[in-house]
């Protein structure tokens, strides 16, 4: 049964440099998970232990959608002190986001590559992330697009189940309606 998602999934082949730097650091940064129904599904059951993943205990930081990795690399150089782990679908852009981080020297980044409201659920416990950050999704501009946008009631009721206590959800859009649309979910979520 198909679901709904939140992003459309474009692959294009590998860079033959991006190929090679997959092959050679993308065991270090990308974590494999079993899948279920899609490539982009985690299966029912499995579940992330940040402390085996990252070979330590720290603060976790979560980032939905990272792209090439810009901010989760910036902020792993900036905090060596925290582990930061991004949910990705684009394959090219998880290439790019391992390729900055062996060129910036970090290792505390890892990446999974799901659709982050299905993962979400099924890949972290309750209470074991420190901060969420969803910065600007995919706003869905048409109105009978907006079932497919990321933030919604559902989703914030995750984020809230995985965010210790004082914990933070980061988030930022440039549309003007989604943002709305944002506070008033965060607003409506008795958890958060």
């Amino acid at each position: 049964m198909a679901r709904t998602k939140s992003f459309t999934r474009r692959n294009r082949p590998l860079h033959d440099s991006l190929r090679r730097t997959m092959e050679a650091h993308g065991a270090d940064y990308v974590v494999e998970v079993p899948r279920s129904e899609g490539w982009t599904t985690v299966a029912p059951g499995h579940r992330l232990d940040p402390e085996h993943t990252f070979g330590r205990r720290a603060p976790l930081v979560v980032e939905i959608g990272p792209g090439v990795g810009e901010q989760l690399v910036a902020a792993a150089r900036r905090w060596p002190d925290r582990d930061f782990l991004g949910l990705e679908v684009w394959q090219p852009g998880i290439a790019k986001l391992v390729s900055r981080a062996v060129a910036a020297g970090v290792d505390n980044i890892r990446v999974v590559e799901a659709d982050a409201a299905q993962a979400l659920p099924v890949l972290l416990g309750e209470a074991t992330v420190d901060e969420v950050w969803t910065f600007f999704p995919d706003p869905w501009r048409k109105a009978r697009h907006h079932k497919r946008r990321l933030v919604n009631a559902a989703f914030a009721e995750e984020v809230a189940r995985v965010l210790v206590d004082g914990g933070a959800w980061r988030l930022a859009t440039d549309w003007d309606d989604y943002a709305w649309q944002m506070r008033d979910v965060v607003e409506a979520c008795p958890d958060l």
